[in-house]
């Protein structure tokens, strides 16, 4: 059924519960005063520090990535289906990175790690496993990620219409509203790897409440509806499956 491969895309694999922390290691340094004393230095300014980290974040966010190209199966920019947690700080700054237990569907959580760069290019991965070597997916991306055929966050209806040709997508409203069916479209290969939502625009819903009625609900909408012009309809979720 539709719906269950919808459902799968959503839910992923397992429950599991977030990864654990460092710990810092404080050391105090000396200083040889003109009388030839060691004398203790200053201790270390806690708030220069936090503005030392947050400084570095900050200068990591601002940074263009030099592959934004997402290619679902196979990569998410320099993330591969082989990119564990150890690999991300090595491929991203560590202050950059949190681990957290995200929303996947159903009221499941599962262990991720968020990697935060700005608006843009922000991105969790969901790992697959306990020991957070095996990313599942990627999912709550900025919108400077793309895919090579053009499609990304904020990519408008009318865009779609143009890359896709003509699609089916569900009605507004419910839990996996405005998901858009990939069959038969130039991204039928990836229709199991990768989950694509679409949403109105908020002032064009309140302007036209009939055509959002007319595609409300739990069934499937043709893409040449006319009410989706009505509503400026634009994508809002992609998620991308790597394993």
């Amino acid at each position: 059924m539709i719906k269950n491969n919808i459902h799968l895309l959503f839910v992923g694999l397992l429950v599991l519960g977030c990864g654990g922390s460092g710990d810092t290691l404080n050391t105090e340094a000396t200083s040889e005063s003109d009388s030839g004393a060691i004398a203790p230095t200053e201790p270390a300014d806690s708030t220069a520090s936090t503005e030392v980290a947050s400084t570095t974040a900050q200068s990591t966010a601002d940074a263009p990535m030099a592959d934004p190209t997402v290619i679902p199966g196979e990569k998410f920019g320099s993330v591969t289906s082989n990119t564990s947690r150890q690999a991300l700080e090595e491929l991203f700054d560590t202050v950059v990175l949190s681990d957290e237990a995200v929303d996947v569907g159903e009221g499941m959580t599962q262990a991720a790690t968020r990697v935060d760069l700005g608006d843009s290019y922000s991105f969790t991965v969901v790992w697959a496993d306990a020991s957070q070597t095996v990313p599942l997916e990627v999912r709550n991306i900025g919108s400077g990620w793309i895919m090579p055929e053009g499609i990304q966050i904020g990519t408008s209806f009318s865009e779609l219409q143009s890359i896709l040709g003509e699609f089916e997508l569900f009605g507004l409203g419910w839990d996996y509203g405005g998901t858009l069916m990939l069959d038969n479209t130039s991204l039928d290969d990836y229709k199991e790897m990768m989950f694509v939502r679409l949403r109105p625009d908020t002032q064009a819903q309140t302007a036209h409440p009939g055509a959002l009625e007319a595609v409300m609900g739990d069934q499937l909408y043709d893409s040449n509806n006319p009410n989706f012009e009505q509503l400026e309809m634009s994508v809002s979720e992609i998620v991308v499956m790597l394993n």
